[in-house]
């Protein structure tokens, strides 16, 4: 997110752009705040992908797991409710 906002906007200080909350964004930036934005948008485009591709991973781990029933005694002795 910082190296597209310092692409677009380089006349910003990074640590301000990091620092600023989301609801303030507006009021800090004021005429940047379109170059602001889309460096923002980047930045959780990047987070989605790789929250997607761990979802990705974690369902072709459990397609390889051995599937069995719990032992309801050994969950009852164990704490669980059941």
């Amino acid at each position: 997110m910082s190296r597209k906002v310092l692409s677009l906007a380089p006349q910003l200080p990074p640590l301000l752009v990091l620092g600023t909350g989301a609801s303030n964004l507006r009021q800090v930036f004021g005429e940047n705040i379109g170059q602001v934005l889309i460096g923002y948008m980047a930045g959780l485009r990047v987070s989605f992908a790789v929250a997607t591709g761990a979802i990705g991973l974690a369902t072709l781990a459990s397609l390889c797991l051995r599937r069995e029933r719990l032992d309801v005694d050994k969950v009852k002795e164990a704490g669980g409710g059941v």
